[in-house]
């Protein structure tokens, strides 16, 4: 093992550490470490929130900093603590919120929960508007507290919001995202993409569930792993990140080496400059080799 060329190793969760059943494998665990004792700092980047993400983080015993919500936020991983968030202002939290009731559905609005005590405001409007049974399946599943209000005048907590979100059928949702891009403008980062569902919900006709998040235009990633690398004392160039979807983009394109697993969306793979293997075939844990090898 040579000494690695980077300082930070930052890794995606879902389609990257994660296996098909959810799972961080054996051998990823194990290469994790390694990587560790190499003296990299293990950066967990994910879209998930601080709470969703927990178990997770307990299967490798993560501890320090971890890049949540898409990197809106940066948290403690042993005590919870955000360290940092890049915050959605109110203007952006009300036009988007206005434009999700418009298309039918109630507004996901993402909180700082340390501050709050709530993990999503869910904003229904006057019309009561629904919540998708995705998104109520996800509240369970993780145990993330919810406000079901009706107007963001109940908001007591309007500079908390990281995220505001709309998961819904994808021929609700796709269409709003040009008319979203051209009435904010550059003040916002969006992203849409499938959404990671069970089973029962995967299965019901036509029917394709997309998540649709509107963020602060400096709530990506890179931004989140570049204010690690500060507060760390590292350089933000000897970063390597591995990841599989569009909120990957800015890690993988930006770092000095920016891997994309093998079953990456072709965005990911067009803005990285290597593949490694597929989740199901640990491609966390070869990259992690190949790195240690002085391979890549």
């Amino acid at each position: 093992m040579t000494v690695p060329r980077y300082d930070i190793l930052a890794i995606d969760l879902d389609g990257t550490l994660l296996g098909a059943d959810g799972q961080v494998s054996p051998g990823n665990r194990a290469a994790v470490e390694r990587a560790r004792r190499a003296g990299m700092l293990v950066l967990p980047c994910t879209g998930r929130g601080l709470v969703e993400c927990q178990e997770v983080l307990a299967q490798f015993d993560h501890t320090g900093p971890v890049v949540v919500a898409g990197g809106a936020m940066i948290c403690d991983g042993s005590t919870g603590q955000t360290l940092h968030r890049f915050g959605v202002n109110r203007h952006i939290v009300a036009a988007s919120t206005a434009f999700i009731h418009d298309a039918g559905h109630a507004a996901l609005v993402l909180k700082d929960r340390t501050e709050t005590g709530h993990d999503y405001l869910v904003v229904t409007s006057e019309s009561d508007h629904p919540v998708d049974p995705v998104s109520l399946w996800w509240f369970e599943e993780f145990n993330l507290t919810t406000r079901f209000v009706r107007s963001l005048e109940d908001d007591e907590h309007p500079d908390s919001t990281v995220r505001v979100g709309l998961v819904a059928d994808s021929r609700d949702s796709v269409p709003l995202v040009d008319r979203m891009k051209a009435e904010l403008g550059p003040e916002v980062l969006l992203h849409s993409f499938p959404a990671l569902i069970a089973d029962e919900h995967s299965k019901s006709g036509d029917r394709e569930v997309h998540i649709l998040e509107v963020f602060d235009k400096q709530a990506h990633k890179w931004g989140a792993i570049e204010w690690v690398a500060q507060r760390q004392a590292l350089l933000g160039t000897r970063v390597a990140a591995i990841g599989d979807h569009v909120n990957d983009l800015t890690m993988l394109e930006r770092s000095a080496l920016g891997i994309a697993m093998g079953n990456a969306v072709p965005e990911a793979m067009e803005v990285s400059d290597v593949t490694t293997r597929r989740n199901i075939d640990d491609g966390v844990a070869h990259a992690i080799d190949q790195i240690l090898d002085g391979v890549w």
